[in-house]
Parts: structure tokens; sequence; C-alpha cells
């Protein structure tokens, strides 16, 4: 957003982007605080939280994860930014492009505490530590890539850092949907139909459940059925 309002010489609607990240950070850091609290109970309404908010960072991380694989070609992304910064321009509105940036960054900001506190609930206090660093490599690197393309106006291979981002929120996805039904299946929310062997991988979330391991397979189906789809698409354009 940044780098096309510069191009097209409007430094007058810098400051309604940047206002509006700002605020959605803020609001992030009261998301943290909502849901911790709503998390910080025990027994079996504790595991039910657990199993819910897994679940929804399952998805969300899913649905995230198809929406960047249909940027990763660079033309389609530049487009989807430009096509929102001009509606806004055009309608003389610059507070939509706050607006614009606050929900562009929420998104983020939501998706990332959810997925921290649903990594927490299932950590132990003294694995905290590594969760915190983590989240601070993270924001290190970050930091360095966006200090790096301020400076520098390196643009980012897009089509390869979304498509291997793609995957790993795949990963993610899989690994916290097998968690959650596990946490609903302790709270006795869920069923339990065990396999007729034991398979245990706790670091994937796979376990001896038909429950799990279906919940599983769907997130891989839909993700295969959708790179079918969108390969079908390509080949027919």
């Amino acid at each position: 957003m940044i780098t096309v309002l510069i191009r097209t010489k409007r430094h007058d609607a810098l400051k309604y982007v940047h206002f509006g990240w700002l605020i959605a950070l803020l609001a992030g850091f009261a998301t943290w605080a909502v849901a911790h609290s709503m998390i910080n109970i025990s027994g079996a309404s504790r595991e039910v939280m657990e199993g819910i908010a897994a679940m929804l960072a399952a998805l969300m991380l899913f649905y995230v994860g198809i929406w960047m694989h249909s940027k990763t070609n660079a033309e389609h992304w530049q487009a989807y930014i430009q096509k929102h910064i001009n509606t806004q321009l055009e309608a003389g509105t610059l507070w939509g492009l706050a607006v614009l940036s606050f929900i562009a960054v929420y998104r983020e900001v939501f998706e990332t505490v959810l997925f921290y506190q649903s990594l927490l609930t299932q950590a132990s206090t003294t694995q905290y530590s590594f969760v915190i660093g983590g989240f601070l490599f993270g924001i290190a690197v970050l930091s360095i890539i966006a200090w790096g393309m301020f400076k520098y106006s390196v643009k980012l291979p897009i089509a390869r850092f979304f498509s291997t981002t793609t995957y790993l929120l795949l990963a993610l996805s899989f690994i916290l949907m097998g968690k959650a039904v596990s946490a609903l299946q302790e709270a006795a929310v869920i069923g339990i139909s065990p396999l007729p062997i034991t398979v245990e991988v706790d670091w994937i979330g796979v376990g001896s459940t038909w429950e799990g391991i279906m919940a599983q397979l769907t997130i891989l189906v839909l993700f295969i059925a959708y790179m079918y789809r969108s390969r079908r698409k390509q080949i027919m354009i």
C-alpha cells in the first residue's frame, strides 16, 4: 500500500495508512487480553476452550493459506492492492485507506493471537520460553525484511513467498485440527472411536481415533481439491 501511494505521489495519504496499522496493533493487544482471560480457566471448560481455539485457528490458517495461494501470481497481487487503493482514492475517502490498513493488519494480528493462544494452551509452563523465543525471532526476521524493503526498495519474490507460506499454513492447520479434536474429546464434547491400530504422533497432532484422523484428512482433501481446481483453471486459461 505504501509503495503504491509513494509511486502515485500521494504522500498525503500515508499518515492514514500508518494510523490504520497502529490502531490494528493496539486492537491486537486488546484481543490478546480478552483471549487470555477467556481461556484462563480450569477443568473440562478449559479443554473445551482449548479445542475451540485450536479449531478456529486451524480453519483460519487454512483459509489464509488458500487466499495466499490465490495471490502467488505477482500480477494478481499487485492488481489486488492497486484496486483497493484506487477505490479509496477515487472516492476521496482517505479514511477508507486507514480502514483498509486496519483490516489488513488486524486480520493478521487476530490470526497470530489465535494461533499463539492455542499454542500456549498446548504447551507446558516450562515450554513457554521456547514459544516466546520463536515469537521474538519471527519479529526480528520480519523487522529485517521490512527495513530492507523500505531502505533499498527491494521487492520480495511474491510468488515464491506466498507459495511457501501456503504450505506452512496448511501444515499448521493440519496440526491444530488434530489437537483441537483431541482437546474436545478429553472434554467429552466429541466421541472417541479408536483406530484398530495405535498411532500417536503428538507433535503433528495425529492420534489413534477416527474423529481426529478424519478431521485432519478433511483439511488435506479440501486443499488437494482446491489445488486441482486451481491448476485446471490455469490450464484452461
